[in-house]
């Protein structure tokens, strides 16, 4: 019986190039079809006619340059070329070109991760698990909870070892609920910078697997990969992790960007081996959520300005903290969570993924613009859907938490949720500018001229790392690049006040006390509290980060009053008096508004 009688391959191949089925690759060449697969340790080619009969027997070579080899005729596939009777070198490089290609899609095939697909289809879990999901779903501690899973850490099973989250407090919290959101709703890019050996792709990892979702992961990627990977079609997330070059991508280059409907487009350019010159493919990505955690792909401005850029912790002390935990583990003295527990977290994340998400009222929208005042660029007019969106897809979650009237609407408690876990992201808004890129700026105004190596040794980021930012900042307009003999030097550029930039770095340490200053003033300014559903004017907040209880009265004047520790640091006060001076305003039009409808 013909081969492809079975797997169809000949008939895919009359509409596209290559066609990938049972861990193989196939082609077309000249009258005949290729078949590419991995025996062992080699690959092996085998050539069958059109109607999927063998025409030869298998070819076995150990790597690219076999087939590099053949345009000098040389190597373990010269056979290959007097069985097709190929002698001039225009035919054989289309051959060569042609079997990198296949050999380059088989690789990925081999590399590519599909994460717990058996899970998502069919994992079921009985009534018990589900009860306890259910009340997992509806406890107000549901976020704090999510970290101190992460912090004690489970088995990931797509690559059979323990993993455990330190510290990062708002990042593990936060990229799990993109992640969810991105392949629910609200498709996204979230870029997760930091040195290597930090928790970026730990975290991604984790989240995966609690999440459940179809994901692709990718060391090694060309559009062919787009076209022709049935993974790649069919997953929910692209992960790029983090790599000092993607896999093979020598004298190539990868680069998104955003398409017209919202969706996400790749162009890969890549030298052509015939003319040298380099040729550029674009190619469309069906993938609802790409992760990206290594440097070595380039971003567009545009979809730059639309992404979560997340930043991981490098702090010295932090890593000598995880390196005890590690040891602690190995010891028998650390305990990860039972997998009951972890069975409880996966169904009710598979409620969230398989519930129905409803489009979210956010009442209170108009009053966050005081978050945005200062960020003036065009590129920062996508920032309040970044934050819009974080605050529905946690009102979407939250909905087993609140009455059937309230279910498409977002409360109170979404915002204070959304301000404590998006806060780096949304000071970035605020002032334009990452963590990093604030401690370069401290460090610069420090010294006043610095070369790189003094900014790499006064921040302890690496020295590429702190050239990349130093360019950013003079791009950015915070500094003046000249040069001393054969170093570049960088100063503050004349007519910056760095001081005020510097003191606003302080709000990047898990500050709660500066997202309640911030929450305090926003529920202040709100005339129509009363619509939302709290019992005797109060509203009681579950702190996502720290676990405490935070309590909110509205009195009968409408004017609120959080009950707590009301101390608030140098940097909140400066951060209030502007949330302050904005909420005035937008009260004294409404109040004008209202007044001129009364007359």
């Amino acid at each position: 019986m013909a081969l492809f009688s079975k797997l169809n391959v000949a008939e895919q191949l009359k509409s596209q190039d290559y066609a990938m089925l049972d861990s193989a690759v196939y082609t077309k060449f000249s009258a005949f079809i290729f078949r590419l697969w991995k025996e062992g340790k080699d690959y092996c080619l085998q050539l069958f006619d059109a109607n999927g009969n063998v025409w030869s027997g298998k070819f076995f070579f150990n790597s690219e340059k076999s087939i590099a080899s053949l345009r000098l005729k040389r190597g373990s596939l010269k056979p290959l070329l007097d069985l097709l009777d190929l002698r001039d070198a225009k035919s054989i490089e289309k051959l060569v070109i042609k079997l990198q290609t296949a050999l380059s899609l088989l690789k990925q095939q081999k590399t590519s991760e599909v994460s717990v697909e058996q899970q998502r289809d069919d994992e079921e879990f009985d009534e018990e698990t589900r009860k306890k999901a259910m009340g997992l779903l509806r406890d107000p501690a549901f976020f704090y909870k999510l970290g101190k899973l992460f912090e004690k850490g489970f088995i990931v099973r797509q690559i059979g070892k323990p993993r455990f989250v330190i510290k990062e407090e708002r990042n593990k919290r936060l990229i799990p609920i993109l992640l969810l959101g991105a392949a629910k709703k609200q498709r996204g890019i979230i870029y997760i910078h930091g040195e290597p050996g930090t928790s970026k792709d730990t975290i991604v990892m984790m989240s995966l697997e609690l999440l459940g979702l179809k994901y692709e992961k990718r060391g090694y990627l060309t559009t062919g990969a787009f076209r022709y990977s049935e993974q790649l079609k069919d997953a929910d997330v692209l992960y790029f992790p983090d790599a000092e070059r993607l896999s093979d991508e020598k004298s190539r280059q990868l680069r998104f960007m955003r398409t017209d409907d919202g969706g996400f487009r790749a162009e890969y350019a890549y030298r052509d081996p015939r003319t040298g010159k380099f040729v550029t493919e674009t190619v469309d990505i069906p993938a609802k959520a790409i992760v990206i955690t290594t440097n070595e792909i380039s971003r567009d401005i545009a979809l730059e300005s639309g992404m979560w850029m997340l930043v991981t912790s490098s702090d010295e002390e932090l890593t000598k903290e995880v390196k005890k935990e590690k040891l602690k583990l190995r010891a028998g003295k650390r305990k990860l969570v039972s997998e009951d527990e972890l069975r409880v977290w996966r169904c009710a994340f598979k409620i969230l993924r398989e519930m129905e998400w409803c489009d979210v009222k956010i009442p209170y929208a108009q009053e966050l613009m005081v978050l945005f005042e200062k960020h003036k660029t065009p590129d920062s007019r996508r920032d309040p859907d970044k934050i819009c969106d974080l605050i529905e897809t946690i009102a979407n979650i939250r909905r087993f938490q609140k009455p059937e009237n309230m279910k498409n609407v977002a409360d109170l408690t979404d915002l204070y949720v959304a301000l404590q876990l998006g806060w780096n992201v949304i000071m970035k808004v605020k002032v334009g500018l990452t963590e990093n890129e604030i401690k370069v700026l401290k460090a610069v105004q420090k010294k006043g001229v610095v070369r790189v190596c003094d900014v790499a040794d006064e921040t302890k980021l690496s020295y590429t790392r702190s050239f990349e930012i130093l360019e950013k900042l003079v791009e950015k307009g915070y500094l003046n690049k000249g040069q001393e003999g054969r170093y570049n030097v960088y100063s503050p550029l004349i007519g910056i006040d760095l001081d005020d930039v510097s003191n606003l770095s302080t709000t990047f340490a898990e500050n709660t006390k500066t997202v309640v200053g911030i929450f305090k003033k926003i529920v202040a300014s709100l005339r129509n509290f009363r619509t939302f559903d709290h019992i005797n004017n109060c509203i009681r907040v579950c702190d996502p980060v720290t676990g405490d209880e935070l309590k909110i009265e509205v009195g009968e004047n409408k004017e609120s009053k959080i009950v707590g520790d009301s101390k608030l640091d140098s940097a909140t006060q400066q951060l209030i008096k502007s949330v302050e001076e904005g909420v005035k305003k937008q009260v004294e039009q409404l109040e004008a508004f209202l007044g001129g409808g009364r007359r």
